[in-house]
C-alpha cells in the first residue's frame, strides 16, 4: 500500500503537467489559426490521460504471481515449456 501513496501523486503530477501543455499548445493554435499545434495539444492531453489511466503494476515475488498456474495448466511441462519459447 505504501509503493501506491508514491505512484498516485506523481501519476497526478505528469497529468496535470500534461494537460497544461496541451492546453497551452490549444490555445496559441487557437490564435495562430494553426491545426498543426492543435493535434499536438489534444496529443499531449491524450498522452497524459494515457499515462494516468495505464494499470499500476506493483512488484511482486515472481514465485507469488505464478504459484497457482501449475495446478491449472493443462498438458506435460515440457509440452508448455517448447509452447512458451520465443521464435
Amino acid at each position: 500500500m505504501a509503493s501506491i501513496r508514491n505512484y498516485l501523486p506523481t501519476r497526478i503530477f505528469w497529468l496535470g503537467f500534461m494537460a497544461l501543455m496541451g492546453w497551452l499548445s490549444l490555445s496559441e493554435a487557437i490564435d495562430v489559426h494553426s491545426p498543426g499545434k492543435g493535434v499536438a495539444g489534444i496529443g499531449l492531453i491524450l498522452l497524459g490521460i494515457l499515462n494516468f489511466m495505464e494499470p499500476l503494476l506493483l512488484p511482486t515475488p515472481i514465485n507469488r504471481l505464478f504459484s497457482g498456474s501449475r495446478e491449472t495448466a493443462v498438458g506435460s511441462p515440457r509440452v508448455r515449456l517448447m509452447l512458451s519459447i520465443p521464435v
